[in-house]
């Protein structure tokens, strides 16, 4: 008959937290640009570090940490699964670094300041 709010929960849930990442990172890309202001743009580096970090640590953790059970399974060969566990962890690995690499342009000071006084 009808249809109940708990039956769409888990899907608004979902929905709400996609946009919030993309809606976030949309944000970092558009105000991390040399010409917006200092805090501006430091800001929106702090936020592209912060998307990143929890892209980085649900891609290792849904992708990365469940692929590593095809060791286990004898219906896959040992090959496979290698090549397997070897493509997403590159994944995972690369999603790390750009984690990283947002952390270091947030921490890195402006380089059009001298650091003279």
């Amino acid at each position: 008959m009808g249809s109940k709010f708990e039956n769409y929960a888990p899907l608004l849930i979902f929905i709400t937290i996609v946009f919030a990442l993309v809606s976030t990172a949309i944000f970092a890309y558009r105000f991390s640009s040399k010409e917006a202001r200092q805090p501006t743009r430091r800001i929106a580096l702090w936020a592209a570090a912060a998307v990143s970090t929890i892209v980085a640590f649900f891609a290792s953790a849904g992708l990365g940490i469940p692929i590593l059970e095809d060791f286990r399974n004898p219906c896959v060969e040992f090959r496979t699964a290698l090549i397997g566990a070897a493509i997403v962890w590159a994944m995972c690995f690369g999603a790390w670094l750009v984690a990283i690499k947002c952390f270091i342009s947030a921490l890195r000071r402006d380089p059009s300041r001298p650091d003279y006084p």
